[in-house]
């Protein structure tokens, strides 16, 4: 049996890939709430984008990026693994596609079709206020208050779904990765 007060990862479930950055960046400290897992959704979605999606990254700058925003680890004392801290700059950036695209060959980059930029946009706009100095603190309040809600990001995501063109014809593209 597991003893909870000898975890080394109190309240630590979830696919280190997709783990929100804060908890990432707070293992032993992070509270597991629900917007962690609504954020871990946007890392599952682009994950995907990046792995199977149309886009202008090459192969070797590909993985890379997915190295450096799903797989950083290091080790702090007792131990302990944290990362997150790239995942953690896609969130504070201005734009989302522009930060997971991060390249010296990639100024410009993004995803094809258009409609998968704004969904991915949307989605970091939802959450970029965990991770933004929280200098107006109403707009901060709201902002997490929003994020408690379980409809929330359904809500904007399937706005996202009616007010976007979707095209169904376009098979998955194939990225050529190290073992």
């Amino acid at each position: 049996l597991l003893n909870k007060n000898n975890a080394r990862f109190p309240d630590h479930t979830g696919t280190w890939q997709f783990i929100s950055a804060n908890r990432l960046l707070h293992p032993l400290g992070a509270l597991h709430e629900l917007m962690d897992d609504m954020e871990s959704t946007f890392w599952v979605l682009v994950w995907l984008a990046l792995r199977y999606g149309k886009h202008t990254l090459d192969d070797k700058s590909l993985q890379s990026r997915l190295h450096d925003i799903f797989d950083e680890m290091r080790i702090v004392a007792d131990n302990v693994p944290t990362g997150g801290a790239h995942k953690m700059l896609i969130m504070i950036t201005r734009d989302a596609v522009e930060a997971i695209m991060l390249d010296v060959n990639a100024v410009g980059a993004k995803f094809e079709p258009e409609s998968l930029n704004r969904v991915l946009r949307t989605m970091q706009e939802a959450f970029q206020p965990r991770y933004t100095a929280k200098v107006d603190a109403k707009v901060f309040t709201t902002a997490m208050e929003r994020l408690k809600d379980p409809e929330y990001l359904r809500k904007k995501l399937q706005g996202c779904i009616e007010e976007l063109e979707w095209k169904n014809d376009r098979p998955a593209a194939t990225h050529h990765l190290l073992r």
